[in-house]
């Protein structure tokens, strides 16, 4: 049945609504109430022309791609072509297009009859040849012309289970519409399964700070309980493990396989309850590793004895005089019996130096520490490791090897953590990997695990009992360094 031209009006006044609110539209549509993650994704694909979307399993990612691909067909002025590739047909017609054809058979009868719907493609019955939805499979190298072929006003790329999809795709064909048509846009989703790849790129590599980003996780729908992580967490093999971050986290594997530290003893750390209590006799040790604005990020790790006792701290922004006010309020801030068995081990190459002198003057107490010089620990570990810093990792590992210790679930601790790999240099001595190679693997600076091997530069047998260093300056002292 035709609309009169009254209702044409009121249809358009509410296209224009729909334009600038894609939530509005599945709420009206479908009767589909979008969570705020799923909201979060709207807004990047309205305002951008790159949209990179990582997400884990039962958040409703492949729901909210299908209201965008009905939105494109309805709202958008001009031809409109929405093409949607993956790498398995399985994948594309088990997934985002029967989510397609569900939301199709949610709607209105008079909006179904605006469209003629097949197994393969939507179009609308007033523009088919011009304004479409379709899926296929990536094709082979030698057939990627047909989809650099691909033209329109409004030209939508949506590449689902995109970690799988074969980096020559991107290469050769599937960014060509970017700089050729009006209103381009190329959307990736996809559970991240691996760390390489071009998806992983938009993430963590020369090309990322280009592309706008969404991370989905389990927790974004408000039906997954604690129960429910619980149980995850024993089905995938604990909190730390690959298949849990994946799947529940919504990020990228952690590549451990070869690592310094075996994967198993860092998972086995996460959050566990069943380890002994520190030590009172032994110091709290605060590891910093300092940046610089702009750079990478100050980070601090706060370890007694067999537990790293509270979520790693970062930074960014500061320069050194900013940081070392925060370091020191944040001791200052202290019970004095606690900040007497407090000491601060600080990375005092390059930058540090500034720091370490700075929580000096303060009268913090403070340990200098140069991750670059000579082993420190006994002759036999001279002997061993080239330099300190690989002395500081190998104490981690035998840390972690105790199997009584209790780490919280910081991501990127964790990654950084079984980043390393070690070998033996030309001398036989002990090598890890070295924080540039750690940082173009990671794509970012491993600051939290180097935070962490800060507090392994500290003696602690030399703090047990009647500690070395003078009494801790009061606040009223500092009244003079504000």
């Amino acid at each position: 049945m035709a609309m009169t031209k009254e209702q044409e009006a009121q249809f358009d006044a509410l296209l224009d609504i729909y334009r600038k609110d894609i939530p509005a539209f599945a709420l009206d549509m479908f009767g589909s109430q979008l969570r705020p993650k799923q909201i979060e994704f709207c807004n990047a694909f309205l305002e951008n022309k790159r949209v990179t979307f990582k997400g884990g399993v039962g958040f409703g990612k492949t729901h909210v791609l299908a209201v965008v691909v009905w939105w494109a067909l309805f709202c958008c002025k001009g031809d409109t072509k929405v093409s949607l590739f993956g790498p398995t047909q399985d994948n594309l017609t088990n997934g985002i297009w029967n989510e397609v054809e569900l939301l199709y058979n949610r709607m209105d009868p008079f909006f179904q009859d605006g469209f003629e719907f097949s197994a393969t493609e939507a179009k609308r019955t007033n523009n088919s040849a011009a304004c479409y939805a379709t899926w296929r499979t990536i094709p082979l190298p030698e057939k990627m012309g047909s989809i650099a072929g691909i033209h329109a006003d409004n030209n939508f790329i949506f590449v689902d289970e995109a970690a799988d999809v074969d980096d020559i795709a991107f290469e050769k064909a599937l960014q060509n519409h970017l700089t050729a048509d009006i209103n381009p846009k190329l959307v990736l989703i996809s559970n991240p399964r691996k760390a390489s790849g071009f998806f992983y790129e938009t993430w963590r590599g020369n090309i990322a700070e280009q592309w706008t980003k969404v991370h989905g996780k389990m927790t974004d729908n408000p039906r997954v309980t604690q129960e429910d992580l619980e149980y995850e967490a024993k089905q995938r093999g604990g909190k730390g493990s690959n298949s849990y971050i994946v799947n529940v986290e919504g990020d990228f594997p952690t590549d451990s396989e070869e690592g310094l530290i075996p994967a198993s003893l860092i998972e086995m750390a996460i959050e566990r309850k069943d380890v002994g209590l520190p030590s009172p006799s032994r110091p709290k040790i605060w590891g910093v590793d300092p940046a610089g604005p702009g750079r990478d990020r100050s980070t601090i790790v706060k370890r007694h004895d067999n537990h790293i006792v509270e979520m790693p701290i970062e930074y960014r922004g500061l320069n050194i005089v900013q940081l070392s006010y925060k370091i020191r309020d944040m001791w200052i801030a202290l019970p004095l019996a606690e900040r007497d068995h407090t000491i601060i081990a600080v990375d005092a190459n390059g930058l540090g130096r500034g720091l370490y002198d700075n929580l000096q003057h303060f009268g913090v107490n403070v340990a200098k520490v140069t991750t670059q010089s000579s082993p420190t620990r006994v002759r036999e570990a001279k002997e061993q490791f080239a330099k300190l810093r690989d002395q500081l990792w190998w104490q981690v590992r035998e840390w972690f090897e105790t199997e009584d210790v209790s780490i919280p679930y910081c991501m990127d601790l964790i990654r950084e953590l079984k980043s390393p790999t070690w070998a033996y240099d030309n001398r036989g001595k002990t090598k890890v990997e070295g924080k540039e190679e750690m940082k173009k693997r990671l794509k970012v600076s491993p600051d939290y695990a180097d935070a962490l091997c800060l507090t392994f530069a500290v003696d602690e047998k030399r703090y047990i009992g009647k500690y070395s260093w003078k009494h801790s300056i009061r606040p009223d002292d500092l009244r003079w360094a504000e």
